[in-house]
């Protein structure tokens, strides 16, 4: 299962939002596609104001991916999401995926950055935003 992973240094007295998503794709003939758009948008995050950590997990077989990223806040996630190269990926990969998932909270220290496990629960949870891709 492929993994990417960066890190910068939160200040430890630092509070933080933990942003996290999912994305189901139709096919594995999508997989080359969103491996290229992720890596685009992975160095875009490492060089993103605000931005303290993030990681992809690559479930090839099952056809999904989760990220988890840190922030220094609300408006560093937005500032990254309406910037390129991510809004062409979202462009790119909107009719590759059947549901994409998304949710944030705040965290107050690294010690509680979550597991994978503990992402696939948030965005199981009811605050979790829900896209469910058109057929």
């Amino acid at each position: 299962m492929p993994r990417r992973r960066w890190r910068s240094n939160m200040p430890a007295e630092s509070r933080a939002i933990l942003f996290v998503s999912e994305f189901k794709l139709r096919s594995f003939r999508d997989v080359p596609r969103m491996f290229r758009c992720s890596s685009a948008v992975f160095r875009q995050i490492k060089h993103s104001d605000g931005a303290f950590r993030c990681d992809l997990r690559a479930q090839i077989l099952r056809k999904t991916f989760h990220t988890r990223s840190l922030w220094r806040d609300a408006a560093a996630i937005q500032a990254f999401v309406h910037t390129e190269p991510h809004t062409s990926a979202m462009r790119a990969l909107h009719p590759t995926y059947t549901t994409a998932a998304f949710a944030q909270t705040p965290l107050a220290t690294l010690t509680d950055y979550p597991t994978w496990s503990g992402v696939v629960a948030m965005l199981a949870s009811p605050n979790a935003h829900r896209i469910d891709a058109p057929v």
